[in-house]
């Protein structure tokens, strides 16, 4: 008992470190796209994360044979994966940014609920459902005083972007009980960058190989960040049930506002610290009271 609440302290605790990784990737992005292409960018991040990631799993002897059964979802959280690169990049660049980020994360939040009751067989209680909705209604708080209605198309990239985020953080289930956290997050991320690369042919995109620009400086924390943040959530959710990992990888909103403070000297409204307080109140009230 006491080895199984060490665990899902340590899976809750690898989850704050993703949100926390992944508030930082709205920063990056600002710098990266100055001067290396839409696809180039991704392409080469995960290039030289699947390299890494090679070099520790035969350093840590961390790699097993793949059952045959399992590679359809290796397959499909590479897929998801790419579906949400894609869309948050059109998203983000064409709608205003706290539009895209509502839309992103309140489709995530609830993809998530829905794979974990109907594909995980986790048990959606009351408590849950209350915590979902105390979260939605903290991102309306926190993004509510810039949401913009005028361009369908982006629109529908942030809510497919996020509805894939929640289905590639909760896909890892499958396979993250059975093989390493290095391996799952090893193989992902080289299908990934197989199903991005054709993209970045296709668009004839120049490549940058000037690695003492700013961009690339960017670019390189980007990859650390994203190789680390992809692994914890990898390890998080091996040990956390999805739809309590979702509310977890949540607290993102509250670090990009804190972010923004740090970076962009932005004063969080009244709004937003409400926000803020209902999202701390959906992450805390599952673990309350146990299902």
């Amino acid at each position: 008992m006491a080895t199984k609440v060490r665990k899902q302290f340590s899976g809750v605790g690898a989850l704050f470190l993703s949100a926390f990784l992944y508030s930082l990737f709205g920063v990056f992005t600002r710098y990266v796209l100055l001067n290396l292409g839409f696809y180039y960018q991704s392409v080469s991040r995960y290039f030289i994360d699947t390299l890494a990631l090679f070099l520790l799993v035969i350093l840590f002897h961390s790699y097993k044979k793949v059952e045959k059964s399992d590679w359809k979802w290796f397959v499909l959280i590479s897929f998801f994966a790419v579906g949400t690169n894609i869309p948050f990049y059109l998203a983000i660049n064409n709608l205003p940014l706290g539009t895209a980020m509502f839309l992103f994360y309140a489709a995530s939040i609830v993809s998530s609920y829905l794979f974990g009751f109907f594909s995980l067989k986790e048990h959606i209680s009351l408590i849950k459902v209350i915590a979902l909705s105390l979260a939605i209604l903290g991102i309306v708080f926190i993004y509510q005083g810039n949401f913009n209605l005028s361009q369908p198309v982006y629109l529908l990239a942030a809510a497919v972007g996020g509805g894939f985020f929640g289905l590639y953080t909760s896909t890892n289930k499958k396979v993250n009980l059975k093989y390493s956290s290095l391996q799952v997050t090893f193989i992902s991320y080289f299908i990934i960058l197989l199903l991005t690369t054709p993209f970045m042919i296709n668009a004839k995109e120049t490549i940058n190989l000037n690695f003492f620009s700013t961009s690339w400086f960017f670019n390189i924390l980007y990859a650390i960040s994203m190789v680390i943040s992809s692994f914890c959530t990898v390890y998080g959710f091996k040990h956390i049930e999805a739809q309590k990992g979702s509310l977890i990888l949540l607290s993102e909103v509250i670090f990009v506002v804190i972010n923004g403070f740090i970076f962009f000297k932005e004063i969080p409204s009244i709004f937003v610290v409400i926000g803020g307080i209902l999202i701390l109140i959906a992450l805390l009230l599952p673990n309350i009271k146990t299902d």
